[in-house]
């Protein structure tokens, strides 16, 4: 027998109210009970109480609006990119990982699409696609890869899995540097025009692809998720092959 420690009352009040959260107890843009409610209901003290949504909050799960109190964030969240920073601090391990759980959540994501046989809607995706495409217009691979990001996040969220929405909340902002880094090879042939709009056209190509066999317009979904995921290994060991000079970017 061992006592059982305030960390411990802690760790589980965090938990039930984590368990709350995966389980839609209180879903996506939903209100928490108040500080003082949790406490009734769980018979713990405020501080354990401040510290679990502390803990929910440090992984982006919940946020405090002042005033009105603590909310589950929402999937709307995953599309705003207003605060995100344009710079990699990330390294070369993280950088791999971040795209094998990019291609875990995703290629998850449209199997349980292509499974549950149901319409997916497609406003999120068709609406990034098109930022996309009018960053590409101009060249701009920062403005592409906001769209892009959003482009993924909302096949992820049509996919339905909460828990796999959850991870992709916690780790959005990596999941953006990696995709910012690895747009910069669209001008990987700079100042020369012409290649660069084939490099931007090839990369919209593969996102129209996806878009099309999603909504079952043409094509095979996952036979065009696993082309996907393919080339953007390619572009990542080229990436870490050094034939692209990060400085130019």
């Amino acid at each position: 027998m061992q006592p059982i420690t305030q960390e411990r009352i802690d760790d589980l009040v965090y938990r039930q109210l984590l368990d709350n959260i995966k389980t839609n107890v209180w879903k996506s843009g939903e209100k928490l009970p108040s500080e003082n409610e949790l406490c009734v209901q769980l018979n713990v003290s405020r501080i354990s109480v401040r510290a679990a949504i502390q803990r929910l909050k440090s992984i982006g799960l919940v946020e405090s609006r002042k005033g009105k109190g603590t909310f589950v964030c929402s999937n709307d969240d995953l599309f705003d990119f207003t605060n995100f920073k344009d710079t990699l601090d990330l390294n070369a391990v993280e950088y791999r990982e971040i795209n094998e759980l990019r291609e875990v959540l995703e290629r998850s994501a449209v199997q349980s699409i292509v499974r549950s046989g149901k319409p997916v809607d497609m406003t999120h995706i068709e609406d990034a696609y098109e930022g996309m495409v009018r960053a590409a217009q101009k060249l701009d691979y920062v403005e592409l890869t906001k769209y892009d990001l959003n482009y993924h996040c909302a096949i992820v969220v049509a996919g339905g899995n909460s828990r796999f929405i959850q991870i992709l909340k916690i780790f959005r902002e990596d999941y953006y540097r990696v995709l910012l880094e690895t747009n910069k090879l669209l001008l990987r042939d700079y100042p020369d025009e012409a290649k660069m709009r084939r490099h931007f056209d090839d990369c919209l190509k593969h996102h129209e692809n996806l878009l099309l066999a999603l909504s079952g317009s043409s094509g095979d979904a996952m036979k065009e998720q696993n082309k996907f995921m393919e080339r953007q290994r390619e572009r990542v060991e080229h990436f870490f092959a050094g034939h692209y000079d990060q400085s130019n970017g």
